[in-house]
C-alpha cells in the first residue's frame, strides 16, 4: 500500500490515542491489509503458519504454539494499528549480523530472518530472554517483549516506504532525543542510529508507555 497505509486508533497502555491514518477506516485500505496477511501465510487456511515459517534448509522453525500464536498476534496488530507496508514472509534462522554477533531478527526487503536461538524453542524461554534484553537496559520496555521483535521488524519494513521529508524529520528527532536525559523506556538499542531509534519507537508505541517520541514518530509514519 506504500506510505499513508495505515491501522485503527490506538494507544499504548498509559492510555490516549495516535494520530492515525485514516485508510484503513475505508473498505479499501482493510481489503489491502486482509491481502497483505493473507499474502503473509496468516490467514491460510490449507496449512498452519508454523509450518510457513521455514528457513532455506527446511526447518520447520517454530515448534510452540503459544509462539506461533504470538507471532500472529503481533503482525496483526501491526497490520491494525500501522499497516503492512509490504507482504512479508517470516523465516526462522541462525541468524547473525556481519560483525558476528547474534542478532534476534534481521529485516530485509520481503523478510524478516527471526533467530531460532530466540523463537525455534519454547515461548517462556524466549520470553525471559527478551525481557532479560530490556532489564540490561538494551531494548525498549514493552508489555510483551517477544513480540516486540517481531513489530521491531515489521517498522523497518514501514521505515523504507517513509517520504525522504519525513526520513529528515525522524533523523532530526533522533538527535533531539539523543541528548535528552529525561526519556524512560527506552533501551540503549535505541541511540544507534535514526532507523533503530524509529523502529524501536514504533514498537514501544504498540506495546509501551506512550510518550513524546512515540507519538511523533507515529506522526511521521502518515
Amino acid at each position: 500500500m506504500g506510505r499513508g497505509h495505515g491501522g485503527s486508533r490506538g494507544g499504548g497502555p498509559s492510555g490516549g490515542a495516535y494520530a492515525r491514518n485514516p485508510e484503513l477506516d475505508t473498505a479499501y485500505g482493510q481489503e489491502q491489509q486482509r491481502k497483505m496477511l493473507e499474502t503473509t501465510f496468516l490467514l491460510s487456511p490449507e496449512i498452519s503458519y508454523r509450518e510457513r515459517l521455514v528457513d532455506k534448509k527446511g526447518y520447520r522453525g517454530v515448534t510452540d504454539a503459544q509462539m506461533e500464536a504470538e507471532i500472529k498476534d503481533a503482525i496483526t496488530q501491526y497490520s491494525k494499528e500501522i499497516g503492512l507496508a509490504e507482504p512479508t514472509q517470516f523465516t526462522i534462522e541462525n541468524t547473525r549480523a556481519t560483525i558476528g554477533k547474534k542478532v534476534v531478527g534481521a529485516s530485509g526487503f520481503t523478510a524478516v530472518a527471526l533467530d531460532k536461538q530466540y523463537y525455534g524453542g519454547s515461548y517462556a524461554k524466549s520470553e525471559k530472554l527478551a525481557r532479560q534484553r530490556q532489564e540490561s537496559g538494551f531494548s525498549v520496555e514493552t508489555s510483551r517483549p517477544v513480540r516486540k521483535t517481531v513489530q521491531h521488524e515489521l517498522a523497518h519494513a514501514t521505515y523504507r516506504y517513509l517520504s525522504s521529508e519525513s526520513k529528515a524529520k525522524v533523523a532530526q528527532l533522533y538527535s533531539r532525543f539523543t541528548s535528552d536525559k529525561r526519556t524512560k523506556g527506552w533501551g540503549s538499542y535505541s541511540k544507534t542510529k535514526a532507523e533503530e531509534f524509529y523502529a524501536e519507537g514504533i514498537a514501544k508505541s504498540l506495546g509501551g508507555k506512550k510518550d513524546f517520541y512515540t507519538t511523533e514518530l507515529r506522526k511521521l509514519t502518515w
